[in-house]
C-alpha cells in the first residue's frame, strides 16, 4: 500500500489499481469505485464551498473519494458496510487524524440520527439511491453532495409538466433545493456503469418533521396515477388516506384541468395543509 501523504491523484491511481485487482479476484462487480481524479477534486471543491465543519461519507468503500475530501472539513466520518474494504480504511485512520472510519450501515446511521454532521457525501450505489435520498431528507442534515444516475439527478430538478417530473421531484423539492453541479462520464468509475452520472448538490430549504409523513404518503398516492386528471386523483387520495375533505370549488381553483404531473410542489403542499386542518 502507498502513503496517504502522496498527491491525491497519484495515490488514487495506485490504490485503485490494487482495489481493482482484488475485485477481479473476488469477481466483485456490484460496486463502482471512483478512478477519476477530476471527480475527486470536483467533490472537494464543492464541499469546500459549503464551508461546513463536518461531513459523513456513505459507502466510503476503500476510501478513494475519502482521500480527496478529507481536507475540506475538520471531521470526516467514512462509513462502509463491506468488511473486505477494512484494510484500506485502517490505513486511512492511521495517517489522517480527522477521519473516523466506521464499518456500519450508513442508511441505518442516518435513519437513527446516529451521526451529527453538516453534510452527507456519497458516490451513491444506484441500488441505494431512493432509500438514501429519503434518509437524507428525514435526517435534517443541511447539505448533501452526491453522484446519482443522470436520469435520477435530472428528475430531482425537473419542473411541473416535464417528462421527468414525478414523485421524487416533489418529495425532494419540498425539503431541499437540488442543483446539478456537473455531468460524470461512465469512465470515472470501475467497472464503468452503462449510463452517465451527475454530481448533485442538495441544500435544505425546510426541516422534516413527523407531520410530514402524510405529505410523503399523499405524494406517493397521487403520483401512482401521474398522467390522470389531478382533480379526480386528489379526491381519491384524500379519501384513501382519510384526510379532511377539501371543497370541490377550492380544488378546481388550485388544479383546474391539470394532470398530476403538471401540479406544482407548492400546490400539492397547499392541498395537504387544507386537508390536514
Amino acid at each position: 500500500m502507498t502513503s496517504l501523504r502522496e498527491d491525491p491523484c497519484t495515490w488514487l491511481k495506485k490504490v485503485s489499481a490494487e482495489v481493482i485487482r482484488e475485485m477481479l479476484l473476488m469477481k466483485r462487480y456490484s460496486q463502482h469505485i471512483m478512478i477519476d481524479c477530476r471527480l475527486g477534486y470536483l467533490f472537494r471543491e464543492n464541499l469546500l464551498k459549503l464551508n461546513v465543519e463536518s461531513a459523513v461519507e456513505i459507502g466510503a468503500g476503500p476510501g478513494l473519494l475519502t482521500k480527496f475530501i478529507k481536507d475540506a472539513v475538520k471531521h470526516l466520518v467514512a462509513v462502509e458496510l463491506d468488511i473486505r474494504f477494512l484494510k484500506f480504511g485502517r490505513e486511512l485512520i492511521s495517517e489522517e487524524p480527522n477521519i473516523e472510519y466506521l464499518m456500519s450501515d450508513g442508511l441505518k446511521l442516518l435513519n437513527n440520527n446516529a451521526v451529527r454532521t453538516d453534510a452527507v457525501v456519497s458516490n451513491t450505489p444506484y441500488s441505494l439511491t431512493g432509500p438514501l435520498l429519503a434518509s437524507i431528507v428525514k435526517s435534517n442534515i443541511p447539505y448533501a453532495l452526491l453522484t446519482l444516475q443522470k436520469e435520477v439527478g435530472e428528475r430531482l430538478i425537473a419542473t411541473p409538466g416535464s417528462k421527468s417530473y414525478g414523485r421524487a421531484t416533489v418529495f425532494i423539492q419540498k425539503f431541499m433545493k437540488p442543483e446539478i453541479i456537473d455531468y460524470v462520464s461512465p469512465t470515472a468509475f470501475y467497472p464503468p456503469p452503462k449510463v452517465w452520472s451527475v454530481l448533485v448538490l442538495l441544500k435544505r430549504s425546510r426541516r422534516w418533521c413527523e407531520e410530514d409523513k402524510i405529505f410523503e404518503e399523499f405524494v406517493k398516492c397521487v403520483f401512482n396515477q401521474r398522467r390522470k386528471k389531478a382533480l379526480k386523483v386528489v379526491k381519491e387520495c384524500v379519501d384513501k388516506l382519510s384526510l379532511k375533505e377539501v371543497g370541490d370549488n377550492m380544488l378546481r381553483d388550485l388544479l383546474g384541468e391539470k394532470r398530476v404531473y403538471e401540479v406544482s410542489v407548492e400546490t400539492i403542499d397547499s392541498i395537504i395543509r387544507l386537508a390536514s386542518k
